[in-house]
């Protein structure tokens, strides 16, 4: 039995028709692109006709691919990567340097029913068109019969062929598929358990605790109903007036235009409270149309468990606010810069809330009395629930 040599050529582009018999490559030659790093080989080696077959590429790790796994590693669009832990599929569409993009074909999901590390059993999957296959044959299928830079049919074992982007497609909407979790009637741990999220600057999904995915703000309304003036240079009211049209009932706390007077209301925090600082809008009206503005200030306190009640509030933290110029027009106040409450505040303690009108504030001109109807108090929350 004869033997031919058949040659290996490395160079830094791809294999063209001119690379023929007459220059030496005859078929089953290969030829390595020291550029890309791509692999060919020869498959008809007729004269200025030659055709060259590039060879796809399978890598297999126990991680996910990165961006790092590029034409240096030897990938190539159109390149297979398997995650032998996680049995995710990933096909290579970019191997720039240090940006590689490999998009997810499949994922699969097995079971170890009796716990002997044997998988027992893997999801089926459905192509959307009724053909239910294995995810073990889905990922069969490509190993075995995905051919670089095409959208093959994928002859996966189940009734029919299915194509690349069918199985992909099938894949992901079984991943995504809410009715297909398992249901449960038990109460969610805000510290443990996950919730899972679409990340839209990532492109993908991640879980995030209950917890963190709860952190926001939240509010509390101190009505003029709930206030109580101070004895010392307290404020009028609550007083109720019943507007004489459609016979609407309003309660105001009254702040007088020559006098600073105050209103104080006490509440506790709920247990989601983190413990940082609230900020405060005020709710207010006119008995007067005349032009002018009104300061309101705002303070408070935390008080913990033995606290002695008789301490000095916060800092006041004020906003200035235009009088609209309307007999009973409601007027909300911009927001406040962040109000620091003194004590330790902390979940579920007591706080008391201290409300003012600075009458001696440069920005306070209405000469009339303001008429307080609630504050809106925001502050953030830490976890899931009380």
């Amino acid at each position: 039995m004869a033997y031919q040599r058949l040659p290996i050529l490395y160079a830094a582009a791809d294999p063209t028709a001119n690379s023929d018999d007459v220059n030496g490559f005859n078929v089953g030659a290969h030829w390595n692109n020291t550029t890309t790093k791509e692999h060919w080989i020869c498959i008809d080696d007729s004269t200025a006709a030659a055709v060259w077959a590039r060879l796809g590429t399978i890598f297999y790790a126990a991680a996910d691919p990165t961006a790092n796994d590029d034409i240096d590693i030897g990938a190539f669009p159109g390149a297979v990567w398997i995650n032998t832990a996680s049995n995710a599929t990933f096909v290579c569409v970019d191997n720039t340097n240090g940006a590689a993009i490999w998009t997810t074909t499949m994922t699969t999901t097995v079971y170890d029913a009796d716990g002997d590390g044997i998988v027992d059993k893997a999801e089926n999957v459905d192509d959307g068109a009724g053909n239910a296959s294995t995810a073990a044959q889905v990922k069969g299928a490509v190993t075995n019969s995905h051919v670089q830079g095409t959208d093959q049919g994928l002859d996966t074992g189940g009734p029919s062929a299915v194509t690349a982007a069918n199985a992909k497609d099938a894949v992901e909407k079984k991943h995504n598929d809410i009715n297909e979790q398992a249901a449960t009637t038990d109460t969610p741990v805000g510290a443990s358990d996950y919730a899972s999220i679409y990340d839209a600057s990532g492109a993908t999904e991640k879980k995030i605790l209950l917890d963190n995915l709860a952190k926001g703000k939240r509010t509390i309304f101190l009505t003029a109903a709930g206030g109580v003036p101070t004895t010392t240079a307290g404020c009028a009211g609550p007083a109720q007036q019943e507007l004489e049209t459609n016979d609407v009932m309003v309660t105001t706390l009254d702040f007088a235009d020559d006098a600073s007077e105050y209103a104080m209301w006490q509440i506790a925090l709920p247990d989601r409270y983190d413990g940082g600082t609230i900020t405060a809008q005020f709710y207010w009206t006119v008995p007067n149309a005349n032009a002018g503005e009104v300061r309101w200030e705002i303070s408070g306190r935390a008080y913990a468990n033995s606290d002695a009640l008789d301490q000095v509030m916060g800092s006041y933290v004020g906003v200035t606010d235009t009088c609209l110029e309307v007999v009973n027009d409601l007027h909300i106040s911009a927001v406040t810069a962040a109000i620091t409450l003194a004590g330790s505040p902390a979940a579920g303690e007591l706080v008391m809330i201290k409300v003012y009108r600075d009458h001696d504030h440069a920005d306070d001109d209405y000469g009339y009395d303001a008429q307080l109807l609630m504050v809106k108090l925001e502050f953030g929350i830490s976890k899931w629930s009380d």
